[in-house]
């Protein structure tokens, strides 16, 4: 018995004409009749009564379209499963991250995923990117995978997302210029410093969301370079080419070479999150999407206890 004959008995009974079956099946109404002749000749039953207008199910045609339906449905998820299996060994998760939020969430990510992935025969390739560059890659399907900030507009786009905790946007100085010292720092005297700004191409959504808080407050600060990535940033600061804004968590790599001072009057924060469209699950087998939400869980579990030891 072919599946393919029993593909054509189900949607002939469906429609209940062989002409328009046939049709829809791409084949001569002929053929069709052949099949559903060798269907019945293999069964020994009648399946089908015809008539010059139109075509119905016998009392056994019934029956068997049922269990039919049963035996395709089968087919077709053995096959699915083949296809799974066969996939695993293929499949590559891609997992790109901002360069810093990475030194501090993978650690605990890595683990579990490397285990998952060695378990279920599946391939990982870590990236570390500006937000930019990321963000461009995950719409574009070149990164399955993004642990980044939702400064960019673009984050909402996505269907898929875990929260993973907050950051906030500090000043950053040269160690040997005169605000380095100081507890706090505001805007207004940042915007009269000599400014370093993200670019507004490479790092747009970026410097959108820096630009717009100086316009805000009513300050234009003198903006003497740009920036396409951090490590270019923090040099700029270093040499004392000028002050900028970065955000905290940047400080575990840069705080010897630069200042971070916090803001005076206003928190700039936004939310460390993970990225991913529904149809990268579809696209790529195993239970990753699973494990990302279960250490997501840990983490801010975590977070929230070192936040709770600090207060105290």
């Amino acid at each position: 018995m072919q599946i393919g004959h029993l593909r054509e008995f189900l949607t002939l009974a469906a429609n209940a004409n062989f002409s328009a079956t046939a049709k829809e099946l791409y084949i001569t109404q002929s053929a069709l009749s052949r099949h559903i002749a060798s269907l019945e000749e293999e069964l020994g039953a009648k399946l089908l009564a015809r008539d010059s207008h139109q075509v119905s199910l016998t009392p056994i045609g019934r029956q068997f379209a049922a269990d039919a339906e049963g035996i395709v449905e089968s087919y077709e998820r053995a096959l699915g499963n083949i296809e799974i299996l066969r996939r695993r060994g293929e499949a590559t998760l891609k997992i790109g991250y901002l360069y810093d939020v990475g030194a501090i969430i993978m650690p605990l990510f890595r683990p579990a995923l490397s285990a998952m992935a060695e378990r279920e025969g599946i391939h990982l390739r870590f990236s570390a990117l500006e937000h930019g560059t990321l963000m461009t890659r995950l719409a574009r399907d070149v990164v399955d995978v993004a642990i980044t900030i939702d400064t960019d507009a673009r984050v909402r786009d996505f269907s898929e997302r875990l929260d993973l905790g907050e950051d906030c946007y500090c000043a950053v100085v040269p160690p040997s210029h005169r605000l380095a010292g100081r507890e706090t720092v505001s805007l207004a005297e940042l915007a009269e410093e000599d400014f370093i700004m993200p670019d507004p191409f490479a790092m747009a959504a970026t410097h959108d969301f820096i630009a717009a808080q100086f316009d805000h407050r009513g300050l234009a600060p003198s903006v003497v370079t740009f920036y396409e990535d951090i490590p270019t940033f923090m040099d700029e600061v270093s040499y004392g080419t000028g002050v900028g804004l970065a955000l905290d968590h940047h400080r575990n790599r840069y705080e010897r070479s630069v200042a971070f001072i916090p803001l005076e009057g206003c928190e700039l924060r936004c939310r460390i999150c993970c990225l991913w469209k529904s149809k990268t699950e579809r696209k790529v087998p195993g239970s990753w999407a699973a494990v990302l939400r279960e250490q997501a869980e840990r983490y801010r579990s975590l977070a929230a206890g070192q936040g709770a030891g600090r207060r105290a």
